[in-house]
């Protein structure tokens, strides 16, 4: 950033993949736009969006029930398993 007369440490959310960065064909990805955002405490953000093609799912037979509800946050069941999500009291 031109403004900026020191360096901004960085911590990242998640890894960007390198051939991202200078990819040319559609296969790989393109770096759509990239956006800084600097926050009233003094933090910077930096969103990059990526287009990249999806490679679809091998398709399955399998299903699942899931429910939503008050005291637990879901109940998912597979057909065989039962799994218990607890309900988080800030969601």
């Amino acid at each position: 950033m031109p403004k900026l007369k020191t360096k901004i440490p960085i911590k990242m959310h998640r890894d960007i993949d390198k051939s991202l960065i200078w990819a040319t064909n559609r296969e790989q990805g393109q770096i759509r736009s990239i956006s800084i955002t600097k926050t009233p405490d003094d933090r910077y953000y930096l969103n990059v969006l990526v287009r990249r093609e999806i490679k679809p799912l091998k398709p399955t037979n399998k299903t699942a029930g899931i429910d939503v509800g008050i005291k637990e946050f879901a109940i998912i069941h597979d057909g065989e398993n039962t799994y218990h999500i607890e309900n988080p009291k800030y969601l």
